[in-house]
């Protein structure tokens, strides 16, 4: 499967939850992130001041 960066923009991540038959969401800024979606998450911290996805 191949996905694409169509924008790229920041957001804070204002819930995460494992639930089977839900998907993450992005809306307003606002990331509802379900774990269950992803086999592999890396989350980073970039100089202790920032964390992102990749």
């Amino acid at each position: 499967m191949l996905f694409y960066v169509i924008k790229q923009s920041e957001g804070l991540i204002q819930e995460v939850f494992a639930h089977p038959h839900r998907s993450p969401l992005v809306a307003n800024r606002s990331i509802y992130l379900n774990i269950q979606s992803f086999d592999y998450l890396p989350i980073h911290n970039l100089y202790n001041l920032l964390t992102y996805l990749n």
